[in-house]
Parts: structure tokens; C-alpha cells; sequence
């Protein structure tokens, strides 16, 4: 059975691809150096598509799995990588509180 999976969702304010493209290679820059750190962390970013983009607000999602860790993303790892969102990524826009929510396997 996997452990425990992360999803953290967000809101930004993102006006023309440029912003969209920093903002992307930011959070992914982020992720890569959190795999680095802890070999087999399964990350993914993903951007909400059934929604209208009224005044250029965006939701976007992060995704973390470790299936190596049979507890998957612990509480220690989830707080790691919030410390690290917290010291790495700067929005180039406005930006929503990152809503942090942990999901299992259903037995």
C-alpha cells in the first residue's frame, strides 16, 4: 500500500505567458531540488483547465508521492517542503494562501 500523497493548491494572478513561464520554472526548479534531496519523491505541477480565467486568476496544484517511504510524504517531508515553497518561490503576481490537504490509498 502507498502512503500518505500531498496535493497543494494555490490561486495566482498571472497576466501573459511570460509570467506564467517564470512562475512555472520557478515551482519546478523548487521540486527538483526537493527530489534531489529525497531520492524517489514523485512531484508534478499541474493548472486547474475547467475553470474560466476571470481577471487573470489561475489555480495551480503541486503533487508530491514518495512510494520508496512507506509512509509516503510524512509530516517532517510536508514541512520541508513548505519551508523550502517559503524560501524559493516568489510569485510574479499576486497569489492565494497554498491550501495543504493529505490523501491515502482507500483500503
Amino acid at each position: 500500500m502507498r502512503g500518505h500523497e500531498l496535493f497543494i493548491y494555490y490561486r495566482l494572478q498571472l497576466f501573459d505567458t511570460d509570467q506564467v513561464t517564470a512562475w512555472r520554472t520557478q515551482v519546478l526548479a523548487m521540486q527538483q531540488s526537493l527530489q534531489r534531496r529525497y531520492p524517489g519523491l514523485q512531484v508534478r505541477l499541474l493548472c486547474r483547465r475547467d475553470e474560466p480565467v476571470v481577471d487573470g486568476w489561475l489555480t495551480w496544484m503541486e503533487t508530491y508521492a514518495w512510494p520508496e517511504n512507506p509512509a509516503g510524504v510524512s509530516t517532517p517531508l510536508r514541512d520541508e517542503i513548505e519551508r523550502t515553497a517559503n524560501a524559493c518561490l516568489r510569485p510574479p503576481g499576486p497569489m492565494g494562501s497554498r491550501h495543504v490537504e493529505t490523501f491515502s490509498p482507500c483500503a
